[in-house]
């Protein structure tokens, strides 16, 4: 029965909500609210007014009814935004940044309960394994040992031997249905965690 048998890696579910932040959708999810807060930003430094001051010194040359003189220049520009009315771009990236936000809440959520059903079925599939181990499998293989020692001696008929020797059978493979389960548990809760191998977690 190979390593079905194994028993499986201690889970520390406090480390695997932990993790939840790693799983590529959160990931995706915290990246495009990033993204649409630098949006807002953009759109908020258009909104900036550009004020320029200039300054520069002009030189006249004496001329036959003037004399040479020189002169200081300063200038300030200011522009009248006219555009700063409008304001539906802004609108738009701040609702963008509520979408996102809205997304990356709802991934979280999803992660948690999807960490938190997988965990569930894991310590469900691991009672089931646990039941079989504590003696179900010992009963059904004394009850069989016992049949065929009354059969050898005369005490019991071969249709009890073969009932005996069904259950016994039908007993192990609902133990090695329990072990699968318990791997496909386990494989679950690594893909709701969004980890890679709980062993090397």
């Amino acid at each position: 029965m190979g390593e079905l048998r194994a028993s499986p890696p201690s889970v520390d579910p406090a480390r695997l909500f932990g993790a939840l932040e790693d799983r590529s959708d959160v990931r995706a999810a915290l990246r495009r609210t990033l993204a649409a807060q630098k949006q807002i930003e953009l759109e908020q430094a258009k909104r900036v007014i550009d004020v320029s001051i200039g300054v520069g010194w002009q030189h006249q040359f004496a001329a036959s009814a003037t004399a040479p003189a020189d002169f200081a220049v300063a200038s300030i520009s200011v522009p009248i935004p006219f555009s700063r009315v409008y304001k539906g771009e802004l609108e738009a990236a701040r609702a963008g940044h509520r979408q996102a936000t809205a997304q990356l809440q709802s991934a979280r959520l999803r992660a948690r309960s999807e960490l938190r059903q997988a965990l569930a079925h894991l310590d469900a599939a691991s009672r089931r394994v646990a039941i079989y181990q504590a003696g179900t499998l010992g009963d059904a293989d004394s009850v069989l040992e016992k049949m065929l020692y009354s059969y050898q001696r005369g005490a019991a008929a071969l249709v009890e031997v073969l009932i005996a020797q069904r259950t016994d059978s039908d007993v192990h493979l609902a133990f090695l249905d329990a072990l699968a389960d318990r791997a496909r548990a386990l494989v679950a809760v690594e893909q709701a965690a969004g980890v890679g191998n709980l062993v090397a977690f």
